[in-house]
């Protein structure tokens, strides 16, 4: 019982914090990230953040507490379609060909 009651808890803490992480860049910008295209930002040059370069441009992530006390690379926010509106909500997903750089 106590178990259970501690993965809700857990599974909600990770929900308010992706809806935080999603709804904002994290790095007090204020720019929404899933309301359009990721735009470069010089937050993301931060020393120490994890970075990765692919063919669409970098991705700079954050280091995050795992649920076992751990510490994982995450990087949020990431487009990977165009958003489901109008004639798209329940179609199937079309991929965004854009450059983040």
């Amino acid at each position: 019982m106590l178990r259970t009651h501690q993965m809700v808890v857990s599974l909600l803490l990770l929900l308010a914090h992706c809806v935080v992480s999603c709804t904002s860049s994290g790095y007090g910008s204020g720019r929404p990230l899933i309301a359009g295209k990721m735009q470069p930002d010089s937050s993301c040059d931060r020393e120490g953040a994890p970075r990765v370069c692919i063919t669409d441009g970098c991705l700079a992530g954050t280091y995050m507490p795992g649920m076992a006390g751990e510490q994982f690379e995450a990087f949020l926010g990431i487009p990977f379609a165009k958003p489901p509106v109008g004639e798209l909500r329940f179609a199937v997903s079309i991929r965004e060909i854009f450059s983040w750089n």
